[in-house]
């Protein structure tokens, strides 16, 4: 199977999943995140779910957070590292994860493959699955895991408010003792109550809209408000970025391209969509004011 074709198979699970509790059993409530179980053979860990309901904030802004390598760190404390590897369709990317180990168990990181994508009905949905890639080699001193599915399903719950629902059914291979095996259960879907309450205090990055193509990479600098974008013009024609969060930028923000040669950008409000005439690479940045 193909990486994309493997990309493809895991968001319409993730879409699945997402119509339907079917399967699942309740676990517990916790920070406000029904978490939710399907068991699998004695010892090893469940698929679990945690959804959570968010208000005052847009679909786009929760998948924001929850999607960038940069929140990151401040959101999961058992996050240790993230690469894009390479785009192979505008929504769809190879990828290198690193989740830390908790003593005596050793660091996990997983190959993999996500697709995302915002339906007609403002729905937004990602599906990442692991994949089999010779540019990225097992890390030494880290068991290689192996992610079944997983993905998060963000769409608005009346007016002024968005439910998220974090899913992921994952093999982390090796031996790890029952009582940890029981705690990350329980604690990883409470990611979608970590993002809730980054979004909370620190705000939102900067996210794309309207992207004829894809970037090349991306970069963001929560405490210093920095995001930065590569971009190749043969590959990526035009985009709009949103800056729509106050608290990410209190006193405003600035955005600069470079070169400038070749690049038509308009600003106004909360927006500013460029244009990318000259066949040639950009980086564009917005920073704080």
């Amino acid at each position: 199977m193909s990486h994309i074709e493997a990309a493809n198979q895991a968001i319409e699970k993730i879409k699945q999943f997402g119509n339907s509790l079917d399967g699942w059993t309740f676990h517990s409530e916790n920070k406000g995140i029904k978490i939710y179980t399907q068991e699998k053979e004695k010892g090893a860990m469940p698929a679990v779910r945690g959804e959570g309901i968010l208000e005052g904030y847009s679909v786009h802004q929760i998948a924001a957070v929850a999607e960038s390598i940069g929140c990151r760190p401040l959101w999961d404390g058992r996050f240790g590292g993230a690469e894009r590897i390479e785009f192979l369709e505008d929504t769809t990317f190879v990828f290198w994860n690193l989740n830390k180990g908790t003593w005596p168990v050793s660091d996990r990181d997983l190959c993999g493959v996500c697709k995302y994508e915002t339906s007609p009905e403002g729905v937004y949905y990602s599906g990442l699955t692991s994949v089999v890639d010779s540019r990225v080699p097992e890390k030494k001193g880290a068991v290689r895991a192996d992610l079944h599915i997983g993905g998060w399903i963000i769409q608005k719950e009346g007016e002024n408010s968005v439910k998220a629902t974090y899913i992921i059914d994952i093999d982390l291979k090796g031996s790890i003792p029952g009582p940890i095996v029981r705690k990350v259960s329980v604690d990883t879907p409470l990611c979608v109550a970590y993002v809730f309450d980054f979004l909370k205090k620190y705000g939102n990055p900067p996210y794309l809209t309207g992207l004829k193509g894809h970037i090349e990479k991306e970069n963001f600098v929560p405490k210093e408000g920095k995001y930065e974008i590569q971009v190749k013009s043969a590959t990526c024609k035009e985009l709009t970025v949103v800056v729509d969060s106050e608290k990410m930028y209190p006193k405003g923000w600035n955005i600069r391209v470079s070169p400038e040669t070749g690049a038509v950008v308009e600003i106004s409000d909360k927006l500013a969509h460029v244009k990318f005439l000259e066949d040639q690479e950009y980086t564009l940045t917005v920073t704080r004011k």
